[in-house]
């Protein structure tokens, strides 16, 4: 690494060391966890923007983001999963769509939503990651602008984003997958 690399990762990680962690963004409150082993694609229902399609070594899960609850399970394996185009078929509720994934073999959900809020993942510490939500006005990696911005985990995070209606934010590692809710808003809002 050479000197100007230096000083921009000294720069980077000093930017990210000023951001403060907390549970969950103001408005926003956090579920419990749900642990499912070998998770490797994430992602929501455009119909019912609460529901969560979680695709593991061990079938697939619809999650419901408003409660944090399982509310369908299939235990075929990468059933109805097409890992060529990022998709797979839903179960439960929404066993007639084609779910768009975030996965280990890409895709990606949105990382705004629709009131101008983001969530990234930093890397200041290999082999975890910092999940950043930032509200309207702020940006993680920009001086003086982080004050809206807080690290909601710390986590091997392989994919993150929010629902269609902008309402849920969801984000898994190998075996855990975090949710979030905005507080007091429905799929209608």
């Amino acid at each position: 690494m050479n000197k100007y690399e230096r000083d921009d990762r000294q720069r980077l990680d000093f930017q990210l060391a000023k951001i403060a962690r907390r549970d969950s963004p103001p408005g926003w409150v956090k579920l419990p966890n749900v642990w499912l082993e070998g998770v490797v694609g994430i992602g929501f229902s455009r119909r019912k923007t609460n529901l969560l399609l979680v695709v593991t070594h061990d079938g697939r899960y619809l999650l419901d983001c408003e409660s944090g609850t399982q509310i369908a399970k299939d235990p075929a394996p990468y059933e109805g999963l097409d890992d060529h185009n990022l998709n797979c078929e839903g179960i439960g509720e929404i066993a007639d769509e084609d779910v768009r994934l975030a996965s280990i073999w890409g895709g990606g959900l949105s990382l705004c939503n629709r009131y101008g809020e983001t969530a990234s993942i930093e890397t200041p510490e290999w082999s975890l990651k910092h999940l950043i939500f930032c509200d309207t006005q702020s940006d993680a990696l920009t001086e003086g602008k982080q004050e809206g911005c807080c690290v909601l985990l710390v986590d091997e995070i392989r994919f993150c984003g929010f629902s269609y209606c902008g309402n849920h934010l969801a984000a898994a590692s190998f075996e855990d997958v975090y949710l979030w809710r905005r507080d007091g808003r429905s799929d209608a809002d």
